[in-house]
Parts: structure tokens; sequence; C-alpha cells
């Protein structure tokens, strides 16, 4: 690591994530969406606005639409 330069970048990514306030709810959200944005890079299709519409049925996309906004909510009670 310290030949390749690797390490130094390792340890200023530590630096920087031990400022971050990040609790164990936190920790495990984040797990879930990189995970979800991982699964979606595999599966995801073009899809029009009459389709998007039709996936809102759905009980996955419709619990990951309650978590956006949950998200959203948080947010703004944080910066407001």
């Amino acid at each position: 690591l310290q030949r390749s330069g690797d390490l130094e970048a390792l340890v200023d990514l530590s630096r920087t994530l031990s400022t971050l306030d990040v609790d164990e709810d936190t920790a495990r959200g984040l797990n879930e969406l990189l995970g979800a944005v991982g699964e979606a890079e595999r599966e995801s299709e073009p899809v029009g606005l009459l389709g998007a519409l039709g996936e809102l049925r759905t009980a996955d996309a419709r619990a990951g639409l309650g978590y956006l906004v949950a998200v959203l909510k948080a947010l703004g009670h944080r910066v407001g």
C-alpha cells in the first residue's frame, strides 16, 4: 500500500470518515443505499413516463418512495 501511494489515500479517507457523525443506523442505511445502487446498476432498463408510473404500483417501488420521503423530511428538519 505504501509503495503504490494507496496508504496515504487510505489515511486521508480515515481522517475524513472519523469527522463524520455516523451512528449505527446511519451506517446500516448507507450500506442498504449502496447495495440498492449496485442492484439498480445491474438491473435498470430505460423506462418512459407511463412505465415509471406503472412501476410505482409495485410494493418495492412504494417502499423505496416512502424511504426517500422520510429522508427528505429528516433532511428538511436538519436544515430548516
